[in-house]
């Protein structure tokens, strides 16, 4: 039996030694860290739709803390609040696409109007040269005050507004306004057409081109002036930018939107 005091042994523990890798090696691989997860793409169209948002309803109540429910009211609120958004979206959608059908169509619409319009200005002009074409030879009435006097004395002047029949003159003037020539005729109601060869001018006219004024003399009053018109043989026609144009006289070249009369 051994007596005493127990004496107690204290152990001291040892650390293993490390190893040390030699020189030039390469140091030890690992366990490779874990790739993160990569991130989705986000859609071009990042709204939220109807599968997306029961997802999330989903991971919400299952989630959900069992001492406090959600509120099953609060989740009928959200779940309607959403049913009219998506109606609304919808609605929207709807209403865009009605209003690029309605531009598409007003487009053409407008594209048609300005089709029709070139077709008719086309129709016009060709409606307006075969007119103009069938007035040469007639006489071109237009207003005025100018006298077109041919080669051979030829020419036509053209009056209106008398009320009564009476004497009267032919007075005509250079650019200047002096007075180079007249012939006295008699005035009838009316509007008039006198051949220039069927006057007696004093002195006798020359070929070009005058101002003129018909005035009606009555015995014992002042005299009365009258209207006068541009007249004459209309010779020729030509087109101008899509314009017919009537050469008067070989003389005077008139649009013929401007005859107010046409005589033969």
């Amino acid at each position: 039996m051994i007596t005493g005091a127990l004496r107690t042994t204290m152990v001291t523990p040892t650390t293993p030694p490390t190893a040390t890798a030699p020189a030039g090696a390469s140091p030890p691989v690992g366990k490779a860290e874990p790739t993160p997860p990569k991130v989705a793409e986000a859609k071009k169209n990042d709204r939220m739709g109807r599968d997306e948002f029961l997802k999330m309803l989903m991971a919400q109540l299952r989630h959900q803390d069992p001492m406090n429910p959600m509120d099953g009211q609060q989740m009928a609120a959200q779940m309607a609040q959403f049913s009219s958004l998506e109606q609304l979206i919808a609605m929207n959608a709807s209403i865009a696409e009605q209003k690029e059908a309605q531009q598409a169509i007003a487009t053409a619409i407008t594209d048609l109007g300005k089709a029709q319009k070139e077709q008719q200005a086309e129709v016009t002009r060709l409606i307006q040269g075969q007119s103009a074409a069938a007035m040469v030879g007639k006489v071109g009435i237009l207003a005025g005050n100018q006298l077109l006097v041919g080669a051979g004395g030829e020419g036509v002047l053209a009056y209106g507004g008398a009320s009564a029949s009476g004497p009267g003159r032919v007075i005509v003037r250079d650019a200047m306004g002096r007075t180079v020539s007249e012939a006295d005729t008699t005035i009838r109601p009316g509007d008039q057409q006198l051949s220039l060869k069927d006057l007696t001018w004093t002195p006798p006219l020359a070929p070009g081109q005058y101002q003129f004024a018909v005035e009606l003399r009555p015995q014992g009053a002042p005299a009365q002036p009258l209207t006068t018109f541009t007249a004459g043989r209309i010779t020729g026609m030509r087109l101008e930018n899509g314009t017919p144009m009537l050469l008067i006289a070989d003389t005077l070249r008139v649009p013929m939107t401007s005859l107010t009369q046409l005589r033969g």
